[in-house]
């Protein structure tokens, strides 16, 4: 339990090509019971640059570099909290699809790419995201979110693995704890903006723009 939500953490030695991780490499499965949250919610604070720049505290200089109907590409810096270990950066290619793969259900998804614009830099160790995904849907029996998050990631450079492995975790359940207190922001100016907007999405059937 981590303040009323219950989280699930699995830890994999076998990445998403199959092969062994390396000592720089993490592969997780994670998912959580979230309470008092909507789904919607959950999903922009992790799609929309600006609300994601609000809650998350290691990414820094997020810019969005290229934006269609189908995809996003984005570059940011990922900054460190463990010792002695330097920043990173990363260029990626994220797609998202609502009401999918049903009504109400919200999935989002990236990878690393490249892009001309943002070579590598001896500024930064540049990250490899072999694969992240995260899928939100109702959990009307509390009012919340069924969240599930896959992770697969190569930090590069030269972290012991010992110590990436044993701050792995923990490192996990922090971020979880940050993305928590942004959908909980986020809600709360839902719902002053909108007073009746939980009920309708529980069974109300008047209509609103929920989108606002």
């Amino acid at each position: 339990m981590v303040n009323g939500d219950t989280v699930w953490i699995w830890r994999r030695n076998i990445n998403a090509a199959g092969e062994e991780i390396k000592p720089t490499e993490v592969c997780f499965r994670i998912q959580a019971l979230i309470r008092n949250i909507d789904p919607i919610v959950a999903f922009k604070c992790l799609k929309d640059p600006d609300i994601r720049k609000s809650w998350d505290l290691k990414m820094a200089d997020l810019k969005l570099i290229e934006e269609d109907d189908s995809e996003q590409k984005k570059y940011y810096v990922i900054k460190s909290n463990l010792p002695f270990v330097s920043d990173r950066d990363v260029v990626v290619r994220q797609q998202s699809r609502e009401n999918f793969p049903k009504e109400g259900s919200y999935v989002y998804a990236f990878t690393s790419c490249d892009h001309s614009d943002y070579p590598e830099s001896e500024d930064f160790i540049r990250t490899s995201n072999h694969f992240t995904g995260y899928k939100f849907s109702p959990a009307p029996e509390m009012k919340g979110t069924w969240m599930e998050w896959i992770q697969n990631i190569d930090v590069n450079g030269g972290i012991p693995g010992f110590v990436f492995k044993y701050a792995g975790e923990k490192m996990q359940l922090k971020t979880f704890m940050q993305m928590k207190g942004g959908f909980l922001k986020e809600q709360k100016r839902k719902e002053e903006k909108s007073p009746r907007w939980i009920k309708m999405l529980y069974g109300d059937n008047e209509n609103e723009d929920l989108n606002q």
